[in-house]
């Protein structure tokens, strides 16, 4: 009666369906997928190593799965593994390389882009810092030059001033000079003609003198 019990909860573990367990068909070319748990089953499919199937129930010495595309069956439990066959490792490890040699390849040319880049903004700063030492002279130059404009602007100004005071003064000058040319004028005129007519009185007197004498 205990064997019956015991091969009764054997039977029980054995027949608990997994929890969605992901499982690999191990290292060999080629396993069947059957109907039932038995060689005698009908195939249903050829499942290649290293696919990955779901693991639905374990039963003894085979188990039933599920494939990627939907195909459900059994196979032998023993030709499933839990780990990665080495060549999907292998491969896996060869994309991972071909996946960091392609970004170190990108990162390369990125590296020669930004390499240019900072070359060329190398170049670009360099004639910045010309333009503006250029740019600093001419200022330089330009306050300078504008010192001495206004110096000269203020000197201009003075020296204007200065000769409309000297023509302002020479105006008056010769307007007094005029003034007093015509009282010198005015003064010989009057000179003049007070000589002429002394000498006109004096020519008449005379001449009445003489015709006096002419009378006695």
């Amino acid at each position: 009666m205990k064997k019956f019990i015991v091969a009764g909860i054997c039977l029980l573990l054995f027949s608990v369906p997994a929890q969605a367990e992901t499982m690999y068909v191990s290292d060999i070319v080629k396993i069947t997928l059957r109907s039932g748990p038995g060689a005698d089953r009908r195939v249903l499919a050829m499942l290649q190593s290293g696919q990955e199937v779901e693991v639905l129930k374990a039963e003894n010495e085979w188990t039933e799965v599920k494939t990627a595309d939907g195909k459900q069956g059994w196979v032998i439990s023993r030709l499933l593994t839990a780990t990665k066959p080495k060549f999907l490792l292998l491969d896996q490890t060869a994309e991972k390389n071909k996946a960091l040699a392609d970004q170190i390849s990108d990162l390369a040319i990125k590296n020669k882009e930004l390499k240019e880049t900072n070359k060329g903004l190398e170049n670009e700063r360099g004639q910045l810092k010309k333009k503006l030492q250029e740019t600093s002279l001419s200022y330089e130059t330009l306050q300078r030059e504008s010192a001495e404009f206004l110096a000269l602007q203020s000197k201009y100004k003075k020296s204007a001033q200065e000769l409309e005071l000297q023509i302002k003064k020479t105006n008056e000058l010769e307007a007094e000079n005029g003034k007093l040319k015509s009282s010198q004028n005015i003064k010989w005129f009057l000179v003049g003609a007070g000589v002429l007519l002394l000498g006109f009185l004096l020519g008449l007197s005379a001449k009445h003198q003489r015709r006096r004498y002419m009378v006695l």
